[in-house]
């Protein structure tokens, strides 16, 4: 056996039936013999396995010669009954407050506002930015890791921690397993997701701004002034395939809807009779 660019155990096959078992943790590699330990190295890190090879003649042919690679799996984990009570009750909570939102307010109705030049400036320098904007630090960590998990069907670390499922961000990551295997894993067609998430965000900030300036938002000066701190954020932070520009959509929508509903209770009317409103 060789690990670590040095031979570490080798011996003649002895005669009769015999099984070999390596397994390699914290502390070391150890080599047993049916189950009796013939070789331990301290220390010794885990090895990677290339290849497998053998000068024992017959055996295949025989049916007496067989491997199995156990790979490691210290990070494996299983959610307990408690975690996923929790989660369920999570659920239903979500569930039943939709209900009840739905029952009090009806159906949402935002405000509309009219298309002014800053919006298609603002389309315009994001759609650009797809291959204009520099490559973020952890683009290419993403990439590898979307594509791996359209491969093995899981989301794993594939960079390092021996591909363990992460489970940190994986909406942005799924999103990004999926577009990728709809079309392909490379940085500009990944790309289009941070774009429209980007979109998404400023629609919604737009309307945020509608909903809480009122009639004040109708000065021309409202949305060039947006699209500055926009932008600001956008040109070097935006364009990443990390999970942050998701994060923030999904905030300014969170925002967009609470303002809705604040306004909503203020008035004491249903949100449908506010859509009747135009603002500019």
């Amino acid at each position: 056996m060789i690990a670590a660019g040095a031979a570490v155990f080798i011996e003649p096959v002895p005669a009769g039936a015999c099984t070999y078992g390596v397994a390699a943790t914290a502390a070391g590699l150890e080599i047993s013999r049916d189950s009796g330990r013939v070789a331990v190295f301290p220390g010794m890190p885990v090895p990677e396995v290339s290849v497998l090879t053998t000068a024992a003649e017959g055996l295949p042919q025989a049916g007496g010669l067989a491997v199995g690679l156990h790979t490691d799996d210290r990070y494996d984990s299983q959610p307990t009954g408690v975690k996923t009570a929790l989660l369920l009750a999570h659920l239903l909570a979500l569930s039943g407050t939709a209900v009840l939102a739905w029952r009090i307010w009806g159906r949402v109705r935002l405000l509309r506002t009219r298309p002014r030049w800053a919006d298609a400036v603002v389309a315009s320098v994001a759609a650009s930015w797809v291959l204009l904007g520099p490559v973020q630090y952890d683009d290419a960590w993403d990439v590898l890791m979307s594509r791996n998990a359209w491969d093995s069907g899981y989301l794993g670390n594939y960079v390092y921690m021996f591909n363990v499922t992460e489970n940190r961000f994986v909406l942005s990551q799924y999103l990004m397993q999926f577009w990728g295997g709809v079309g392909e894993f490379n940085l500009w067609w990944l790309r289009l997701l941070p774009l429209a998430y980007g979109l998404v965000t400023w629609v919604a900030l737009r309307l945020l701004l509608a909903t809480t300036l009122g009639r004040s938002a109708s000065h021309r000066w409202v949305p060039w002034a947006l699209a500055v701190a926009f932008l600001a954020w956008w040109l070097p932070y935006g364009m990443t395939l990390r999970p942050e520009p998701l994060i923030l959509c999904l905030t300014a929508v969170t925002m967009l809807l609470a303002e809705v509903a604040a306004a909503a209770r203020a008035s004491r009317r249903p949100l449908r009779r506010r859509s009747s409103r135009r603002w500019p």
